[in-house]
């Protein structure tokens, strides 16, 4: 008789635990983004910089903005994929609603996948998946973090590209690490003061 046995790696109870986090911390970000409030007048700024560039093709985003352009051109790829429609007289436009909810996306999903990059940077530093697990829960129920990932400010798309580079520098992928950091520093100048941790992490390996 041929008998089967069902191998159960070791990981699965931290895999599932992981899931359950993500889960929770994407409903937290996504009612986040997708609640009824009026938008921050930087975060009002950021998007009618993005609107200009989705509905009027103006991507050199002329005006007084003091950031760089990455978190402003995925809000305007946002809008331009998720709001954008032709109105009755031919024209391009989306409602208040529609352009605030798309806005916010770019974070939303970049908050989300913080959680992930927060774990895996976690266990690549303390090669314990219960500290990983902490770690990730934490992130995932920070209010901080929460809030941030439903706004449309550049911050989470910057943190995110952030955490990846420091990751990239812990399993000592140089080339890796100072393409995510300049990322994160196209999308928030601040980006920038991780460099001095980056190449100690890089120098640690």
């Amino acid at each position: 008789m041929i008998r089967f046995r069902l191998h159960v790696p070791a990981r699965t109870p931290a895999l599932r635990w992981i899931t359950l986090i993500l889960l929770l911390g994407a409903l937290l970000r996504i009612h986040a983004g997708a609640r009824e409030a009026r938008f921050h007048p930087d975060e009002a700024y950021f998007a009618g910089c993005a609107m200009r560039a989705a509905l009027n093709g103006s991507w050199l985003l002329a005006g007084d903005l003091d950031k760089p352009p990455l978190a402003i051109y995925l809000s305007a790829a946002s809008m331009s994929l998720f709001a954008a429609q032709t109105n009755a007289a031919g024209v391009l436009d989306f409602t208040a609603r529609q352009g605030e909810f798309a806005a916010r996306l770019p974070g939303v999903f970049s908050g989300i996948l913080l959680i992930a990059v927060v774990y895996r940077l976690a266990y690549a530093l303390y090669a314990d998946r219960r500290v990983a697990l902490t770690a990730a829960a934490l992130f995932s129920l920070s209010p901080f973090a929460v809030g941030f990932s439903g706004s449309a400010f550049t911050d989470t798309p910057m943190l995110l590209a952030a955490a990846l580079a420091l990751w990239a520098a812990v399993r000592g992928r140089r080339l890796t690490s100072g393409i995510a950091l300049a990322l994160a520093v196209l999308c928030k100048f601040q980006a920038i003061y991780l460099l001095p941790l980056i190449l100690m992490m890089l120098w640690g390996r």
